[in-house]
């Protein structure tokens, strides 16, 4: 935990408008989306429902690629409860994982959680 301000360069940080207040540890959380739709055809999946608590608002978000399917595409990379969309040609179940860092305007250690989407077709 540490407080909100300018830092300097030792990491330490002053206090805004004379008055300290204690941040607590930014803490991310989001559930993996998924949806389902008839082939062929786009399928696009709910959102991941990311919450921000902790650090100091507003917060940033960078969503990236990791592994799995990579015919994804995303909404917005910097949303912080982007869609995700796919093109079934034929009927199946496809996964990928993406990766969310977070960031605080207190230049707290950025937060960084992976989330799997699933979207699959009859």
């Amino acid at each position: 935990m540490g407080y909100y301000g300018q830092r300097d360069m030792t990491g330490i940080t002053a206090l805004l408008a004379g008055v300290a207040r204690r941040l607590e540890p930014l803490q991310v959380a989001a559930t993996g989306p998924s949806n389902f739709g008839i082939a062929p055809g786009l399928v696009t999946s709910d959102t991941p429902g990311t919450s921000v608590a902790g650090g100091l608002a507003p917060y940033t978000f960078n969503w990236t690629y990791v592994s799995g399917e990579p015919g994804f595409s995303i909404s917005s990379t910097s949303a912080q409860n982007p869609t995700w969309s796919f093109f079934f040609d034929t009927p199946s179940i496809v996964s990928a994982v993406w990766r969310v860092i977070v960031n605080d305007s207190a230049g707290s250690a950025p937060v960084t959680l992976d989330i799997t989407i699933t979207l699959s077709t009859l």
